[in-house]
């Protein structure tokens, strides 16, 4: 898969651009691995079971970032980051219903799994470009290594705390709150039972 590979000292800009490309590289592989095979439907869910914790990591980075940006000079960018949210978590929210508790290769047994992914798609597709060809670039020219491990927190942190139900409404306050957050995660996990195969977890 193209995507960054994890690094110690990996802040909240590196976690978002690593999951962009996760992202982007799962959307396109789950448009190839259809068909009606076990291996093809296995690894079309396992990938299906990816997508919702790797957006949910997203967004956990993506609504971080948003808060300090606009705290500083780069407003527009922060603000450009806040766009779209309700409607993004409300489909996000669906691919998830829609996920949990159900093995992976029934995902689009009785549901239009496929079809809720590819409209999560046409959201976040835009998004993810935008944010690898513009936005993460330019926040990595403003502010050095240094100034960037300052003000944002650090990738592990936010994977550890990024829940996969999320409210359409945006940020509730416990997605902020680090011990309530990670035990909504853990929750999140369990509830998402069974998940994907082991060799292609997060």
């Amino acid at each position: 898969m193209s995507f960054r590979s994890r690094r110690h000292g990996d802040d909240a800009v590196d976690l978002l651009e690593s999951e962009d490309r996760f992202i982007k590289d799962v959307f396109a592989r789950l448009a190839t691995t259809e068909g009606l095979s076990v291996k093809q439907r296995s690894e079309h869910g396992n990938l299906g079971k990816q997508l919702v914790r790797r957006m949910a990591v997203r967004e956990a980075a993506r609504d971080h970032i948003t808060e300090v940006l606009l705290r500083t000079w780069l407003v527009e960018i922060g603000e450009r980051l806040h766009q779209g949210l309700s409607v993004r978590r409300a489909a996000m929210d669906n691919v998830e219903e829609m996920s949990r508790g159900i093995q992976g290769i029934s995902l689009n047994m009785g549901q239009d799994f496929d079809g809720a992914v590819e409209s999560l798609r046409a959201i976040v597709g835009p998004e993810i470009d935008w944010e690898l060809t513009d936005a993460i670039p330019l926040i990595r020219r403003s502010f050095s290594r240094e100034e960037r491990q300052a003000r944002f927190r650090p990738a592990d942190s936010l994977r550890k705390h990024a829940p996969t139900n999320l409210s359409p409404d945006g940020p509730h306050w416990y997605e902020h709150a680090d011990l309530i957050s990670r035990l909504i995660a853990a929750r999140d996990h369990l509830r998402d039972y069974p998940r994907a195969n082991r060799g292609q977890r997060v």
